[in-house]
C-alpha cells in the first residue's frame, strides 16, 4: 500500500518558515529580557547600598563636627 505524499504550497512553507522565525526572535527577546531585568536588580541593590554608605559617611562626618565643637 502507498503511502500519500502531503504536498505543501510554497506560500504554506513560506509562512511557516517566518512563524518560525518569528519564535526564534520571541525567545531572544524574552531572554533579553530576563537579562536586562537582572541587571536592574543588581543596579537596584548597588544604588541602595551605595546610599546608604554615604548616609552613614554623613552622619559621621556631622557627629565629628559636634564632637569638635
Amino acid at each position: 500500500m502507498a503511502k500519500n505524499k502531503r504536498v505543501f504550497s510554497v506560500e504554506f512553507k513560506r509562512e511557516t518558515a517566518r512563524l518560525v522565525l518569528d519564535q526564534q526572535r520571541i525567545q531572544e527577546l524574552g531572554a533579553r529580557i530576563r537579562k536586562i531585568e537582572r541587571e536592574k536588580g543588581i543596579l537596584k541593590m548597588a544604588t541602595a547600598l551605595l546610599m546608604s554608605v554615604v548616609l552613614t559617611g554623613c552622619k559621621r562626618v556631622e557627629a565629628e563636627q559636634k564632637s569638635q565643637s
